[in-house]
């Protein structure tokens, strides 16, 4: 349902601003950059290769300065975002297929959805809202300040990098799946994680994965805990050999 709403809404701020001819096209295979507000050149919403398919696929990158609603990819188009806002009022990302997406810094406000075989690596940056995978969809999240839910569908994948993640005051350990840890309500494994993302973020995050199709949301272990993992087994092994 919360999909559905998803892409409902994302359709109709779209309409509405190519109704009005406010929006910007980039589809020429090239990159650019954003340092202003677009609402200065009486545009809203960035479309990256609408009905083009560029090889490689047009880039966008938003720096300090930059302030636009929607951005809207498709077609293989890429995303960096080291600064400025993007306001979608309910969403500032949706992606239409195959799009990579590096958020480093700025602010998003309305709902993130990466979906179409498209990923999103979120190293900074801050979200007002929501953060959803869905139609192969994959997010890697190692950083940043989400004040929203983790919400996958269909087939969607949410990776988690951090340290301390629990669940209901049950500690996880590394490559767990949260909706072993949920609880069952409606169609929905539901619940609260809390943890270190691995940039030093804090996480206190609601979950929603669907209990009836292949969509998950798991944690990762940092590098250096792999380590010590690693360093660990090597010292079993060699006390066994003894």
């Amino acid at each position: 349902m919360k999909r559905s709403f998803l892409t409902i809404m994302a359709c109709l701020v779209a309409l509405a601003q190519v109704a009005s001819g406010a929006h910007i096209y980039f589809d020429d295979g090239q990159a650019h950059s954003i340092n202003y507000d677009t609402h200065q050149t009486q545009a809203y919403g960035v479309w990256l290769d609408k009905n083009k398919f560029n090889n490689p696929g047009t880039h966008l990158e938003l720096l300090d300065g930059a302030k636009i609603g929607y951005i809207l990819p498709f077609n293989k188009s890429t995303i960096t975002i080291n600064g400025g806002t993007v306001d979608g009022f309910n969403v500032a990302i949706d992606t239409h297929g195959d799009n990579i997406i590096t958020v480093n810094g700025g602010m998003l406000i309305g709902d993130v959805a990466v979906n179409n075989n498209s990923m999103i690596y979120v190293n900074g940056g801050t979200f007002a809202d929501d953060i959803y995978a869905y139609d192969n969809g994959i997010a890697e999240v190692r950083g940043g300040l989400i004040s929203g839910i983790y919400g996958v569908f269909d087939s969607g994948k949410i990776y988690l990098y951090g340290s301390n993640f629990q669940v209901g005051g049950q500690n996880l350990s590394y490559g767990d799946s949260l909706r072993d840890f949920g609880t069952l309500q409606g169609n929905y494994f539901k619940g609260l994680l809390t943890g270190t993302l691995q940039n030093g973020s804090a996480v206190n995050n609601d979950f929603w994965i669907p209990a009836s199709v292949d969509a998950d949301i798991i944690v990762v272990p940092e590098p250096a805990t792999l380590l010590l993992l690693g360093l660990g087994g090597l010292t079993l092994l060699r006390k066994r050999k003894k």
